[in-house]
């Protein structure tokens, strides 16, 4: 009794096991890219309406469906995220009725590195070959000038044209409060002959060591005479 109940249950296991008639088969990815692959499958049914091809990593809760003409057998699956793990199926559908594979899991490829590459000058070997010499074609470096900077610049400019204005408005209103002086003009003297002085001047003092302004020219309260 036993044995027999072994039987049938590994039988059943191995009849769900197999993919019912008419399942697309032998699925087949080729990896183009890190971030798309080709699916192809076969199937032995005829007249199929359309393929559903379901797609999703195996950590997502997500899926992607990419409906296929039933005249095909093959789909370009493109956008993929590099060096992920995605489980798909291929659903054939025909009079309404849905023919589902097996899922088939793959994983996609890594991204491509980056090659480092050493420079060194000129002329100088490096593990017995000749170091590549620098690259002369690249584009210069630009100083960026961040809008703040040009503001602040602009702003002590600006005070400065205001604090030289204001200086020579308020220089012009200290010389307007100054008093006004009139421009210092030299005492022209009278010279002897030029009609200025008369041959009537008289003496202004008769004391001892004074003189007659007979021939000399009075200016003020003085005789001055001239030989």
């Amino acid at each position: 009794m036993l044995l027999a109940t072994l039987l049938f249950i590994n039988g059943a296991r191995f009849v769900g096991s197999m993919p019912s008639a008419g399942t697309p088969e032998n699925i087949t990815v080729m990896f183009l890219s890190p971030t798309a692959v080709k699916v192809s499958w076969t199937t032995s049914i005829e007249h199929v309406e359309k393929y559903d091809v379901t797609y999703k990593p195996t950590d997502a809760s997500y899926r992607v469906v990419a409906v296929v003409a039933g005249n095909s057998n093959s789909v370009t699956l493109s956008g993929l995220l590099a060096d992920t793990q995605y489980q798909i199926t291929v659903t054939a559908v025909r009079d309404g009725k849905k023919f589902k594979s097996r899922p088939i899991v793959f994983r996609t490829l890594e991204p491509p590195r980056t090659n480092e590459v050493q420079m060194t000058p000129p002329g100088v070997r490096s593990g017995g070959q000749r170091g590549v010499p620098p690259l002369t074609n690249m584009p210069p470096t630009y100083i960026q000038v961040r809008g703040v900077e040009v503001a602040i610049v602009v702003l002590v400019l600006m005070v400065w044209v205001a604090a030289i204005i204001l200086f020579f408005n308020r220089w012009g209103k200290i010389r307007m409060l100054l008093p006004y002086q009139p421009d210092y003009k030299d005492t022209q003297l009278k010279v002897p002959g030029t009609g200025a002085c008369s041959g009537n001047n008289a003496c202004q003092s008769q004391t001892a060591g004074t003189f007659c302004c007979s021939q000399g020219c009075c200016l003020l309260d003085h005789c001055f005479k001239y030989s």
